[in-house]
């Protein structure tokens, strides 16, 4: 126990050293981030079971699901770190970031009978960050950028009935509740610019694709379902509600790889320096 507190006093004391001086030629520093993030996920796969299971309800459906366009888990974004600058005209530079973000999507479908159907697809990330680079006149920040990305995956698919109950029960197979993980490791480059407390930062990355390998078999899955399987989401709905036994052999379940993607990524730090420069 006493170990355990000398190590956070330990830790807590790192933090605060940035935060009573600094040598002329070099500071660290502890940093908050605000930022926004703005994705491109891959929509084949999601599209695919939008329009597979419009096409073969047809008629007796009076609206379909709508189609996504691979932006909706745009979203915004909290983290602390730490940035390692020098104090020279031409200094290297190094920061270091945990940030996490979530967002939701909507949709549903209505049958001719008055019975709607819905999800609410959920992405959380969790991100560490790290870009290194040069820093000029104090103020202009130019950097490579590489980071690891958690991403889950979360799904609730729901059947709304004429008389406004909501069930996620195994009346129709699609209900329940769906979850799947994705990693990533991406890079890209990143600019900024420092006013006072504040760095103002532009950046633009992409994943590192079929990294960590296998992560493509990884499928949107309900584990607590009781139904017959298939139990994995589908992407094409077709051979999910004709032929279970084709559907598992050529995996056609939605992927959570496709979830991934470019983004730009603005944003500000906040250093927790309270000083004037």
């Amino acid at each position: 126990m006493r170990s355990q507190s000398s190590f956070y006093f330990g830790l807590l004391m790192l933090l605060l050293v940035p935060l009573k001086g600094k040598t002329q030629s070099e500071e660290f520093v502890p940093l908050v981030t605000l930022n926004y993030t703005f994705s491109q996920y891959n929509t084949e796969g999601f599209n695919l079971f939008h329009d597979s299971f419009n096409n073969f309800w047809g008629d007796e459906l009076s609206k379909g699901w709508d189609q996504v366009n691979g932006r909706e888990f745009s979203q915004p974004g909290i983290g602390i770190g730490f940035r390692y600058r020098g104090l020279k005209k031409v200094a290297y530079t190094a920061e270091s970031m945990f940030v996490y973000g979530k967002r939701s999507l909507k949709n549903n479908t209505l049958w001719t009978s008055g019975v709607e159907q819905r999800y609410r697809f959920q992405a959380r990330d969790l991100y560490w960050t790290f870009s290194q680079g040069i820093v000029l006149f104090k103020r202009f920040f130019v950097e490579l950028y590489t980071g690891g990305v958690f991403r889950r995956l979360r799904l609730h698919f729901t059947t709304v009935h004429t008389d406004g109950s909501e069930s996620y029960s195994t009346e129709y197979k699609l209900n329940g509740f769906y979850s799947g993980t994705t990693t990533a490791l991406e890079w890209g480059g990143q600019l900024g610019y420092k006013w006072k407390n504040f760095m103002f930062y532009g950046r633009f990355t992409n994943v590192i694709p079929n990294f960590p390998p296998a992560k493509g078999i990884v499928n949107l899955d309900d584990y607590d379902s009781n139904n017959f399987v298939p139990t994995e989401f589908p992407s094409n709905y077709v051979t999910y509600a004709t032929d279970p036994i084709a559907f598992v052999q050529n995996n056609d379940g939605l992927r959570t790889d496709d979830f991934e993607g470019m983004k730009l990524i603005l944003g500000v730090n906040f250093d927790l320096k309270f000083r004037n420069q």
